[in-house]
């Protein structure tokens, strides 16, 4: 009975309630869709950092990521490589390090250069999809470049320039005449800035460095969002004198962005609510002063205080579902429409990720279940005011008004 009361009660003043409701609706709507926007947004920042140059982990020598030493490398990195790729659905690759630079005519820059196994690599990073132009290196002749790089020294394909490096141990300048055979476009402002890619072999012999190694990067064949599951399948790997580390390890910051993305949206749902909750308390006010009279008839006739009090909380609770059930349709209508037609956010640069292509937006169909609930439930909240005063009315008193 109180239930059926309080939805008759909330339709006396349809103005009022659809102008609350409408107000809750849209805190909803944007909330839903903001909630999508910053999934997918956050989902592209670990994907490009994943699966453009970090891996799902990394193996290194003890201290290397501390100093970035090039003298620290892994001397025998074979039984590593091995021991990596007898797990389950993990890929491997060995990676070298260090600063060169690289000239054509009277145009030079220095670069990181970073040599890799080009069959290897393949099955770590995502570069044979983020070519700009040409194609991927497939031999120690050859140079791979960041785009942005190579728009600034103005490059082109299937021309010949010098890589300078020198020996970590005499510090001898060695150089190498190597042809262009593609541009990098990854988003991962490291790669695309500043990076020259060759092959490993080349690298090691420039270095200096034998068969070793300064990184071998992983891919895990897990979702990098369960740090836990990474640090499972990578514990049998660890050893002493070497480093075996997840990428929210190798990439703190934005590992700490991504886990503090909740503590943002509960910011921006108090934020959204605190302006909406005026609007509820002032309609629950008006109605409370406008039904005074009513209130003190009902407590005359037998009334419970309680049931009083719960009946206002009812007609909070029907307000706020009126308004959260068609905001968070709207909300996931929008988050599907843009899932498809994408947000274009060309040039905009984020914890060292350049977004270069649209953002997709992604949908979790948990999110307008539990916004729409919260703010439910903070309208019931906000109401317990109005409903403390409508229990504490004095029959006589109001029936007087």
């Amino acid at each position: 009975m109180t239930l059926k009361l309080a939805w008759r009660n909330i339709w006396r003043n349809r103005r009022r309630t659809l102008i609350t409701a409408a107000a809750i609706g849209l805190g909803v709507a944007a909330l839903v869709f903001t909630q999508g926007l910053v999934d997918g947004m956050f989902g592209r920042m670990v994907g490009v950092a994943t699966a453009s140059m970090s891996g799902d982990a990394q193996i290194h020598l003890e201290d290397y990521r501390k100093t970035f030493d090039e003298r620290l490398v892994l001397e025998e990195p074979g039984p590593l490589l091995d021991a990596a790729r007898a797990l389950d659905g993990v890929s491997a690759a060995p990676r070298t390090f260090g600063n060169g630079l690289v000239a054509i005519g009277d145009r030079s820059q220095g670069v990181r250069v970073i040599g890799i196994d080009p069959v290897a690599e393949q099955k770590v990073t995502n570069w044979t999809e983020r070519l700009a132009r040409g194609r991927y290196i497939e031999g120690p002749g050859e140079i791979m470049l960041g785009i942005e790089l190579a728009e600034k020294m103005d490059l082109e394909l299937d021309t010949r320039m010098v890589l300078t490096m020198a020996d970590i141990h005499t510090g001898e300048a060695r150089a190498e005449g190597l042809r262009i055979v593609g541009f990098l476009s990854t988003g991962d402002q490291g790669i695309d800035k500043q990076s020259a890619i060759v092959d490993i072999g080349l690298a090691r012999r420039m270095m200096g460095v034998g068969g070793a190694a300064h990184e071998i990067a992983l891919d895990l064949g897990v979702p990098t969002d369960q740090q836990a599951v990474v640090d499972r399948i990578i514990a049998p790997l660890q050893a002493d004198g070497i480093e075996v580390v997840s990428w929210h390890v190798v990439n703190r910051m934005l590992a700490q962005v991504v886990e503090l993305q909740g503590v943002y949206m509960g910011l921006f749902i108090g934020i959204i609510f605190f302006i909406i909750a005026f609007g509820i308390i002032n309609t629950l006010a008006m109605s409370l002063a406008e039904r005074w009279h009513e209130f003190g008839v009902l407590r005359a006739i037998g009334t419970t205080p309680g049931r009083l009090g719960g009946l206002i909380l009812a007609e909070a609770g029907f307000i706020g579902v009126v308004g959260s059930v068609p905001g968070a349709l709207v909300g996931v209508g929008l988050v599907v429409y843009f899932a498809g037609a994408g947000i274009d956010m060309s040039g905009t640069s984020q914890y060292g990720v350049t977004f270069t292509e649209p953002l997709y937006p992604v949908l979790d169909p948990l999110d307008p279940i539990w916004l729409g609930a919260v703010f439910t439930g903070l309208t019931v909240l906000v109401a317990g005011i109005s409903a403390w005063r409508a229990a504490r009315v004095e029959p006589v008193e109001a029936m007087r008004r």
